[in-house]
């Protein structure tokens, strides 16, 4: 009994340890495709800065 209640304790610790891994995962991702929308926001307002700086001259 001791055999299968440790392999079960292992098992739904590795299952736990697992499914945080992936929701880590998800959420690096999903923070990196946030980073590159706010980059290209930034490059887009910086592009547009650039237009009507110009256009003062």
């Amino acid at each position: 009994m001791l055999r299968w209640s440790s392999t079960y304790t292992f098992g739904l610790l590795w299952l736990i340890i697992g499914s945080e891994a992936f929701h880590l995962n998800a959420l690096k991702q999903d923070h990196l495709e946030r980073m590159k929308q706010y980059d290209a926001k930034i490059r887009l307002a910086k592009h547009e800065f650039d237009d009507t700086s110009n256009e003062t001259k």
